[in-house]
């Protein structure tokens, strides 16, 4: 079983795929982990490294949760999932939701006169922009497309419901119960 969970930035992919993974034993892949070399999120792998990494965990799990997607970075890459899962949650709180992460991670450095000020400005500005970019992998469009196109088990679910709400109806749809 390979499980995707899709959604913008700050709409809880990274907390519902820790839960389902944990739930299930299977392994977390993270997008994020892919493409970035550093817990700042500021020095991106080379495509190079990226394409090597995933490929070599695709072949090492026949089974996983994988947490965002590829087709931003890693385009043509087939992740075969067996699943797919849509999170959305309105955008004001998504954003705010960002803004307390980003002051959780990294204080004082996304602070004005921070070392991170900047960049997390940037990515601010960018996550902001999720509902009306349409290039691959990053947008909300982009996600609508991937959804609508994908045969298999589906659901959207709002990021505004506990995770363990989110874990029980994911759970229903992987056993092919009625959600």
């Amino acid at each position: 079983m390979r499980i995707q969970i899709i959604g913008a930035s700050g709409a809880g992919k990274s907390t519902l795929s820790a839960a389902l993974a944990r739930t299930l034993d299977l392994p977390l892949l993270s997008g994020d982990g892919y493409l970035w070399q550093d817990g700042d999120f500021t020095c991106r792998r080379s495509d190079g490294d990226i394409r090597a990494m995933l490929d070599a965990d695709l072949a090492k799990y026949p089974d996983f949760v994988f947490d965002g997607q590829t087709d931003g970075f890693a385009p043509g890459i087939d992740l075969r999932r067996s699943a797919l899962v849509l999170l959305l949650l309105p955008e004001p709180v998504r954003m705010e939701r960002l803004r307390a992460r980003e002051r959780a991670r990294f204080g004082s450095r996304v602070a004005p006169g921070g070392d991170l000020r900047q960049s997390s400005q940037e990515f601010l500005a960018w996550a902001a922009g999720y509902p009306a970019d349409r290039s691959a992998g990053t947008s909300l469009g982009w996600h609508i497309t991937l959804y609508n196109g994908f045969a298999g088990p589906k659901c959207v679910l709002s990021g505004t419901l506990p995770t363990e709400a989110q874990l029980r109806y994911v759970l229903r749809l992987l056993n092919a119960e009625p959600i």
